[in-house]
């Protein structure tokens, strides 16, 4: 979700169902792909953890991005969302996806 020229929002939605009665939590590592009006390119690691509560079906993480090369003077495109790993504690197993940016 962009909020302006060059800060987003990326939300992950995540199934709670395997969670069980103690909840889990866990980390989301992904990279993005993102570019500036000007053609500049970048790719970025990043990560941001999650919880699911007890008997909660889903949950969301959300992590805050400011991608640009100038301090806000180019308009940035994400291009691409790709996760690499979601860790899981208590029991779940880390899984992976790739996600592209609509």
């Amino acid at each position: 979700m962009r909020l302006n020229k060059d800060e987003f929002r990326i939300a992950f939605g995540i199934n709670g169902e395997r969670c069980g009665k103690r909840g889990c939590s866990g980390m989301i590592h992904y990279r993005v792909d993102w570019k500036t009006a000007d053609g500049t390119t970048r790719s970025e690691i990043k990560h941001v953890n999650y919880s699911v509560s007890p008997q909660a079906r889903r949950t969301i993480a959300v992590d805050r991005q400011y991608f640009d090369t100038a301090e806000g003077q180019h308009t940035t495109d994400v291009v691409k969302v790709s996760v690499a790993a979601i860790t899981c504690r208590d029991g779940v197993e880390a899984r992976t996806a790739e996600i592209e940016h609509l």
